[in-house]
């Protein structure tokens, strides 16, 4: 591989990060566990150039990518380095190619007769995670606090959930007996109906119940409802139930009333499930991203040793030093990094997935914790934040080439 002064890396280190759910229901233990999606870049042997703006994606299942998500892309047998690709849309992936717009290229993709994974210029690993919010059957009276469900209905409900009945916020999740008892901050004024209450999740993303009272015709792909009865549903949202046809997704969306699906219903729609899968979020305006790793060392010298010492390498702490300039509207930054650093009580310590990526399509990714928040102030400065990042227990690491 040769080497020279043009082939210094331009530095444009990503972060994204998402906020993982818990799935125990009495301790709040966090799921680590996540899913991924398969992007494919180029469909036919074409040579993509540095500074190109647009690049033809498609997916193996739908997925909702938001603008400033960094992919990490895989070369082909000739030319194995990867590629960093910043999507500067948001766009709903599926199989279908689309032109997607990107930041300019720093690196070509070039591709060769060897081309991988069924003639595809470049493959990326889009991690996400999913939430099942299931509502039905509740049961709770005007005056009390206290909700109650059969069949484990709140195993997905979490603590600081927010709970809105007809597109109305009216309470929080204050405390979680069980799956089938919860405790909301503030009574209804009435009685909440069994088909229209939905739980949404703070994370970087509304996550949402079945829903039911949906007026739908057979061999039709548009749903329609009432008091905003998809209020938070999202274009990309999986669906499922009776009469919705396998692989179905929220296509388009025209009101809290009305959306449309990417599929015709195979009967009538009377109730669904709508799943968010909940990809990645980008922090934006960061200026410095710095990987740090210490090591646990046992010494393990001995009288063999001679003058010198010896130690054992038993553990080491990875973590990154992340500082940047505070954007008006970073999702990332006001939705998930200050409520896990201890602006929400009920996110508190809670672990995020983090994906950092380099430009030469390196990344380190896995679950992990935030600390150390600060925000300084000065009067001759813009608003700026600082934190660590530090990753529990084994990290992936995405190699910039593959030999």
């Amino acid at each position: 591989m040769p080497l020279a002064t043009s082939s210094l890396i331009l530095q444009n280190t990503s972060l994204d990060l998402i906020l993982l759910p818990t799935r125990d229901a009495l301790f709040g233990a966090v799921d680590r566990s996540v899913s991924t999606v398969k992007i494919k870049a180029g469909t036919t042997a074409t040579t993509v150039d540095i500074g190109a703006t647009s690049l033809s994606l498609q997916s193996d299942s739908p997925i909702f990518v938001k603008q400033g998500t960094s992919l990490s892309f895989s070369g082909d047998s000739t030319n194995k380095f990867r590629r960093q690709v910043i999507i500067n849309e948001d766009v709903l992936l599926n199989n279908t190619p689309k032109a997607v717009r990107v930041y300019p290229l720093l690196r070509p993709i070039v591709s060769t007769a060897a081309l991988i994974d069924a003639e595809t210029v470049g493959v990326a690993n889009l991690r996400f995670a999913k939430n099942y919010k299931n509502s039905s059957t509740i049961s709770v009276t005007s005056s009390s606090t206290v909700l109650t469900a059969s069949t484990g209905n709140f195993a997905a409900v979490e603590v600081g959930d927010t709970v809105s009945q007809g597109g109305t916020f009216v309470a929080t999740v204050v405390s979680k007996r069980s799956n089938t008892v919860l405790t909301i901050s503030t009574a209804p004024g009435t009685a909440f109906s069994n088909t229209s209450v939905v739980f949404a999740s703070n994370s970087a993303a509304p996550l949402l119940s079945s829903i039911s009272s949906i007026t739908n015709t057979s061999g039709s792909a548009s749903l329609s409802g009432s008091n905003d009865l998809f209020a938070l549903v999202e274009v990309g949202d999986l669906v499922s139930g009776t009469g919705v046809a396998d692989d179905t997704y929220v296509l388009s969306k025209q009101s809290n009333n009305s959306i449309t699906l990417n599929k015709v219903s195979t009967s009538g729609i009377t109730s669904a499930t709508f799943v968010s899968r909940i990809a990645s979020t980008p922090l934006t305006g960061i200026q410095t991203l710095d990987l740090n790793n210490q090591e646990t060392q046992v010494d393990t010298t001995h009288f063999g040793s001679g003058a010198g010492t010896e130690a054992a390498i038993v553990r080491f702490n990875r973590s990154y030093s992340a500082s940047g300039i505070a954007l008006i509207g970073d999702e990332a930054l006001e939705r998930i990094v200050k409520r896990v650093a201890g602006f929400d009580n009920a996110f508190l310590g809670r672990e995020v997935y983090a994906i950092a990526t380099t430009s030469d399509g390196e990344a380190i990714e896995g679950a992990a914790k935030i600390m150390a928040l600060n925000l300084p102030a000065n009067q001759n400065e813009v608003k700026k934040y600082s934190f660590t990042l530090m990753y529990q227990g084994n990290a992936a690491w995405v190699q910039p080439y593959s030999y």
